[in-house]
């Protein structure tokens, strides 16, 4: 089975988050996500989210989806890092004063902190 790359993700107060299938394309993942929301298979949830697994990032969000039951996302600091998928997966922390192996194409030293 071939898995896609944004992730469905449905939220109720009740259960929490569930992670559903898996789609190819942002617009595959949207319509899916209002289907469940609106009540697909005669359930129905309060929110529903589309997360893109390549940038760690929720993309879409339909209804209401909790704070606390939200994916990690991605620091924004690290979207632009040559390392990141290569000898750095990245940092999810959302307070970040700064990466020490942070490296900006065209700068001379290897590890340098940069602010954003």
């Amino acid at each position: 089975m071939n898995k896609g790359r944004y992730q469905v993700i449905t939220y109720c107060a009740d259960s929490g988050a569930d992670d559903k299938l898996e789609y190819n394309s942002v617009k595959e993942a949207e319509r899916a996500a209002r289907r469940y929301v609106k009540g697909f298979d005669d359930i129905s949830y309060e929110g529903a989210i589309v997360y893109d697994k390549s940038t760690r990032r929720v993309v879409r969000e339909i209804g209401y989806f909790s704070d606390h039951a939200r994916p990690n996302e991605l620091n924004a600091m690290c979207d632009r890092c040559s390392l990141l998928g290569k000898e750095c997966k990245g940092s999810t922390e959302k307070v970040w004063t700064g990466c020490v192996y942070r490296r900006i194409p065209g700068r001379q030293s290897g590890h340098t902190e940069v602010s954003d």
